[in-house]
């Protein structure tokens, strides 16, 4: 099987549609990334065979021919869709180094490293950032928890069009962006005056499928008193019952809440359930953090936790107007 480069191919396809547009040789080479010259070649085979539909575009005259054969790149392919690990390395990953490494000992043939990255794109394998699960996760739990538990509460939560489904979390904000970057002469890094000690801001939301949002801030982190002041806030919202999906943390199950959720005759129509630990994968609230301190806080410098606030404040005041981006989490 020859795997084709999905990246060459639109520029091939894009060459062709912009010869039969009319484009001048560099304004097709700055779009398509092609020199001037190759560009004047197609078009006068172009010229010659009256239509751009007859033109065959290769590789870019003085590319290298792969040294590997297709049956070796199928059974490189197959190496690479399987872990790391499974091949008889530590760690389930792949790089550069690794598979240079598997090309050497499967097929005898050696490449720079550089070179490494285009024999990944022939057989479309692409450098991604992978998702990370905690290995003491239970995948039993997880999938009982997808298939039947949370069907179930949905179901519950249907019975009446004014129950609500939330799911909730805490996470802390620094003074400095994690994301942090700035342009700087080259050698010389630039220094930003701060606060080291470990200073943050606590924030617990709660979202719904709907888009709605509640959020509060806290100086430290969140216990048992600070969580039930938070499910008060719940109740004065919402008037009908409350199904609250959240995680095992201490604050959200000790003596604090019970004692709220047994005394408190509000409290009756809160439900509350916990996902499968070790799973923040499946609490949609994850991805709000990552909004939050990625995109909407993302190079945001604060001086002093005042500032911090004011800046938190302001983000989640925003997000009170953004249902449409809450309900894709």
């Amino acid at each position: 099987m020859q795997y084709v480069n999905p990246y060459k191919e639109f520029r091939r396809s894009l060459v062709k549609k912009l010869l039969d547009q009319g484009k001048s040789d560099a304004e097709i080479a700055h779009l398509s990334n092609y020199s001037e010259s190759w560009i004047n070649q197609l078009r006068r085979k172009q010229d010659r065979n009256g239509s751009s539909e007859s033109i065959t575009i290769l590789h870019k005259p003085g590319g290298s021919v792969c040294r590997l054969s297709s049956s070796n790149l199928d059974r490189l392919r197959q190496i690479l869709e399987k872990s790391a690990e499974e091949y008889g390395l530590e760690g389930a990953f792949w790089d550069r180094k690794r598979i240079k490494h598997v090309i050497e000992q499967e097929f005898s043939v050696v490449y720079d490293i550089e070179h490494i990255s285009d024999i990944a794109a022939r057989i479309n394998i692409t450098l991604q950032k992978p998702l990370k699960k905690d290995f003491r996760q239970n995948e039993e739990k997880v999938k009982m928890w997808t298939e039947s538990t949370l069907p179930e509460i949905k179901k519950k939560v249907a019975l009446n069009r004014d129950n609500v489904l939330l799911t909730s979390d805490e996470a802390g904000f620094n003074l400095l962006s994690s994301r942090l970057r700035t342009y700087a002469p080259c050698g010389q890094t630039p220094v930003l005056q701060q606060d080291c000690k470990y200073s943050h801001l606590s924030v617990i939301a709660a979202i719904s499928p709907q888009g709605e949002i509640l959020s509060d801030i806290i100086d430290g982190n969140f216990e048992g008193e600070t969580i039930v002041k938070f499910l008060k806030k719940l109740l004065t919202r919402f008037n009908n019952e409350i199904h609250l999906i959240w995680d095992g943390a201490k604050c959200h199950c000790g003596e604090a809440v019970k004692n709220f959720l047994t005394a408190n005759i509000e409290a009756k129509r809160l439900f509350l359930y916990r996902i499968p630990p070790y799973s923040p994968e499946l609490n949609p609230t994850e991805q709000l953090w990552n909004h939050a301190k990625n995109v909407e806080m993302k190079n945001l410098f604060s001086k002093n936790k005042t500032e911090l606030r004011e800046k938190i404040n302001t983000v989640f005041d925003n997000f009170q107007h953004k249902a449409d981006t809450i309900k894709t989490f």
